[in-house]
């Protein structure tokens, strides 16, 4: 369960929170005393503080070094700390490519002409505390994702957001949260492919292939029937071949994660990962945790 998730800038300045279920009292109060100490860890051991666990809930920290601007989660213990990074790290990421294009945007001239070069530089993210690996890329002015080289003249990006506006964007977090679960699930030693799939369509894939991806949406759709057509509840399908084995994991009603292993892969991994993937993807359909 997630109880408030806040992002605050290094000097202790609060520029967006957000409470969720049974939230937690004196917010303001525990993020400076949280800040404090990350700047201490820093300045002192050169080391991030990332997670502090207590008997009932946890708190997450990721934070961006271009930025100086952290994301606090708090939640229960038992939803985990690959969660809490993850939610951060994806939050952090929405709030940052928000403030970016709305800097960009109070800086262009009539008909929406930059008044100066400088506005469609882009701004470097480097997060620190993301789970699948550090993440470093590039914003432009209209939020998108690019590689490519730009002045080293950026314009000074004002971290202020109305708290309405980017309520909205709390969804689209926990939504974008399936990717870096695929990749992360694909990487694994033995897995091939990874697809989640919903009414027969394929959300998320990390493979291309058309062929695949049509086979992926018949045999979800048999999985799909089969499992209606059984008394019980099936939460699971396992399909092995001479060389693969094909496990459909139900995320829930009408959504299953596929996953495509190798057969000699070791069973009691695949399973943990598997069912650790499948706890996250159902988190990131679930807006209140």
């Amino acid at each position: 369960m997630l109880h408030n998730v806040v992002i605050t800038s290094l000097s202790g300045v609060i520029k967006f929170k957000k409470d969720f279920l049974n939230p937690i009292r004196n917010i303001n109060i525990v993020c400076g005393i949280i800040v404090t100490q990350v700047k201490k860890a820093k300045n002192d051991l050169s080391q991030t503080i990332s997670y502090i666990e207590m008997q009932n809930s946890a708190v997450t920290i990721v934070d961006d070094a271009s930025s100086n601007l952290l994301c606090i989660c708090f939640h229960d213990v038992e939803d985990g700390w690959q969660f809490g990074k993850l939610l951060a790290t994806q939050i952090l990421l929405k709030f940052i490519q928000e403030a970016q294009r709305k800097s960009a945007s109070n800086v262009l001239g009539h008909h929406n002409l930059p008044i100066s070069q400088s506005v469609t530089n882009s701004k470097t993210i480097t997060l620190t505390g993301q789970m699948f690996g550090s993440y470093t890329g590039r914003v432009g002015p209209h939020g998108a994702l690019v590689q490519q080289q730009t002045d080293d003249k950026d314009e000074p990006v004002d971290y202020k957001i109305d708290q309405q506006v980017f309520n909205s964007k709390i969804p689209e977090a926990f939504r974008s949260m399936v990717n870096p679960v695929l990749k992360y699930l694909n990487k694994q030693r033995g897995v091939k492919h990874a697809s989640l799939i919903t009414s027969g369509n394929v959300l998320q894939s990390t493979n291309s292939d058309l062929s695949l991806t049509a086979n992926l949406k018949i045999l979800n759709s048999h999985t799909t029937d089969l499992m209606n057509s059984a008394l019980d509840h099936p939460q699971m399908l396992r399909i092995e071949g001479e060389t693969t084995t094909i496990q459909v994991i139900q995320v829930e009603h009408l959504t299953h994660l596929v996953v495509l292993c190798l057969k000699n892969a070791d069973r009691k991994f695949m399973d943990a990962i598997i069912f650790e993937s499948v706890t996250l993807l159902k988190k990131s359909e679930s807006n209140d945790c």
